[in-house]
């Protein structure tokens, strides 16, 4: 397939929608961990944030094409924290404690998304996933605001650590988006719940 990524290098989509590179700050502990080729434990310089609940307040990016609110407890993260390579209008929401994070995004594509190319474009997106150092497993097909979707999870370890990944990725006209839902153990119970309001709530315009 030749869809082509509108980002600052050129490439298919395929091998595009690949292995993400974050970082986060964790309960202002300047904790941060990279998730990807490597998944090695870092340090941060600093904190990001204040530990006051932006619940109910809605994220809508200037030019993006989501939206969705701040779950029951939950703060939106500040900085430059949580960019990945490719794509647009980044935002992420953190919990009070622990490894938990919720983040979206979006990424164009040079195709429009059709019910004929939808199953290539998929296919796509799992072959390229299965080439990452963690690959996802317990792929299913759902939706995300009445967009179709993929949902996966994923698991890897950091300095001894497990860390996970619940994610979706929708698409819809020539837009990808994603939300994708980190936590360890002592965080799951809450990262689950607060994945499922932003997933509720999630909007695309």
């Amino acid at each position: 397939m030749a869809s082509t990524l509108s980002s600052e290098r050129s490439a298919t989509i395929v091998t595009d929608m690949s292995e993400p590179t974050r970082t986060r700050s964790k309960a202002c502990a300047r904790a941060a961990w990279l998730f990807g080729a490597t998944l090695t434990a870092t340090l941060l310089t600093g904190c990001s944030a204040s530990w006051s609940s932006d619940q109910g307040k809605t994220i809508s990016p200037k030019g993006s094409a989501y939206s969705y609110k701040v779950p029951h407890g939950w703060l939106v993260e500040k900085g430059d924290s949580y960019k990945v390579d490719g794509r647009s209008f980044q935002t992420a929401v953190s919990g009070q404690s622990g490894l938990a994070v919720v983040s979206v995004s979006q990424q164009s594509i040079n195709q429009k998304i059709t019910s004929s190319n939808l199953n290539s474009i998929e296919l796509g997106y799992k072959s390229a996933a299965a080439k990452w150092q963690y690959p996802p497993s317990d792929w299913r097909k759902t939706s995300l605001a009445g967009a179709p979707a993929l949902s996966y999870h994923r698991s890897g370890t950091s300095s001894g650590e497990t860390r996970e990944i619940d994610a979706y990725v929708a698409f819809k006209d020539k837009k990808v988006f994603y939300i994708e839902c980190i936590y360890n153990t002592d965080t799951q119970r809450d990262v689950v719940k607060a994945c499922s309001k932003v997933a509720d709530s999630f909007v695309i315009n």
